[in-house]
């Protein structure tokens, strides 16, 4: 049996006996889709809006303490001005998204879902199914283990669909299964996101005042839109702009503002949010600036942590680690990054080293957290040492690319991820600390990326700030080859 179905007019689906026999079916398919204006979008298209709007008019302004344009103006102080790109990302968990709903004949429903949530389970089948006489109360959700969540599985898209399914065909369980293809295609990102950085530096090469500003595009109300009966609005969305307050950082003057910029691409939680890419920005800035004032990373962000005990002792703990200071060989380097999130500081050394082609290799991190009070420390460790890995594998490699308004990637060929051959060491060490627990799933992520760039630039001298690092140009040339599994050509 093959049953063919339309779901709102966006998806196709088909419903057999077997995944590969519905897989193989919708291969078959010759689908007509409507053209729309999004169908000329591309990747350079949507990267010039980014950095156009760094410089319109009118930016929500999320934090403004002291006069920053003052201090900037200022014709005695240095200024050190910089600007960052990211692109979008998937998820790419190794589990494919699935989910499967029985409709029983007395009009109550079942769901087996690795979700991140039981209400997105219910509100998912409720949605999918019009109700379909099933009253809420009647919906039982199981919450299956997860192979790999990062934010993905907190939406409601593959519930809705299989619940739909299961509507046409009650009585039976409908297992839908996404393909790799699908969700790497058709998925949900991380947003594509750019920032300009200023800083006014007084006479001791130490900043006076900050501004910083990012064009991104809101993952709350894209979020909202699909799961919630409300529009929140996309102005002054928070995890556009979180990890770039830098309040850690003893700054008299800083402003931080943003500027949404809406596309066709569906965008949704990504582990760690915009601290993500804001991190990255924020954090190589910094060394931006240590390098302005001729001042060693470590010993600046020493000066600028002076009020902040906590954090100072994360960052040293980091560095004794890495034996900051000790001599590397040619084209090795070593780079620093330190964030507050999530209740919790994290601070972390990359080693690397940077072949003369230009092909980077993470040697070892070095991680420092203090998340408070510790419940179960090989818990804390295991979250840290994942948490590099994955900001790791994305900062190398991760780029969703736009041609004719699609995505190029499909699998893991041109989508690569980490590989447990050229994985890093990862060193983990935890601070004791009397505070309430703090969060560990997301922190890892955090500094790593701008760790590497400080590495890199440590190591050669050439300062990225574009991600992924792989396909930048480290010794003038263009590069696309993976610096991990090393599966495609270099160009």
């Amino acid at each position: 049996m093959i049953d063919l179905a339309i779901l709102n007019g966006r998806h196709v689906a088909i419903v057999a006996d077997s995944w590969w026999r519905a897989e193989q079916a919708a291969w078959q398919l010759d689908v007509k889709w409507m053209r729309t204006e999004a169908d000329a979008a591309s990747s350079a298209a949507l990267s010039t809006r980014l950095l156009d709007a760094l410089v319109a008019d009118d930016p929500y302004e999320h934090l403004v303490e002291g006069d920053v344009d003052a201090a900037l103006d200022d014709p005695a102080a240095s200024i050190v001005e910089a600007a960052y790109q990211v692109p979008f990302v998937a998820h790419a968990c190794m589990e494919p998204l699935n989910a499967t709903v029985l409709l029983r004949d007395d009009g109550t429903a079942e769901a087996w879902v690795p979700s991140q949530g039981s209400i997105n389970i219910r509100v998912g089948v409720g949605t999918g199914m019009g109700w379909a006489g099933v009253e809420p109360s009647a919906i039982t959700c199981n919450v299956t283990m997860n192979g790999g969540a990062f934010g993905r599985r907190s939406d409601q898209d593959v519930v809705t669909e299989a619940a739909y399914l299961a509507a046409r065909h009650p009585g039976r369980p409908v297992k839908l299964i996404w393909s790799r293809e699908e969700d790497v295609a058709r998925g949900l990102f991380r947003s594509h996101a750019a920032a300009r950085l200023r800083a006014a530096l007084d006479a001791d090469g130490l900043p006076v005042a900050y501004d910083a500003r990012v064009a991104a595009q809101s993952v709350i109300q894209s979020v909202a839109a699909r799961n919630l009966p409300l529009n929140p609005g996309a102005d002054g969305d928070r995890l556009t702009t979180e990890g770039l307050e830098k309040a850690h950082y003893a700054i008299p003057a800083r402003r931080v503002r943003s500027r949404n910029v809406a596309s066709h691409m569906p965008i949704g939680l990504w582990r760690s949010n915009g601290y993500a890419f804001n991190t990255f920005f924020s954090e190589c800035f910094v060394d931006e600036c240590a390098a302005a004032a001729g001042a060693d990373p470590l010993g600046y962000r020493r000066m600028l942590l002076r009020d902040r005990p906590r954090h100072l002792a994360v960052l040293e703990r980091a560095a004794t680690l890495a034996g900051w200071g000790t001599p590397m060989a040619p084209r090795r380097g070593r780079g620093i990054a330190i964030e507050d999130c999530y209740q919790s500081v994290v601070a972390q050394v990359a080693e690397v080293t940077v072949a003369p082609d230009g092909e980077v290799r993470i040697d070892h991190v070095y991680c420092a957290v203090d998340v408070g009070t510790v419940i179960n420390p090989d818990a804390v460790v295991a979250q840290m040492e994942g948490g590099i890995v994955f900001g790791a594998t994305t900062a190398l490699m991760s780029a969703i690319t736009v041609e004719d308004g699609a995505v190029v990637e499909s699998n893991f060929h041109d989508f690569p991820v980490q590989r447990i051959a050229n994985a890093p060491r990862v060193t983990v060490a935890i601070i004791d600390s009397p505070l309430a627990p703090g969060g560990a799933g997301e922190p890892g992520v955090v500094p790593v990326a701008a760790a590497i760039g400080n590495a890199i630039f440590a190591a050669t001298g050439r300062r990225l700030r574009t991600l992924p690092f792989a396909r930048t140009d480290t010794v003038g040339v263009r590069r696309t080859r993976s610096v991990l599994s090393g599966t495609a050509p270099a160009t």
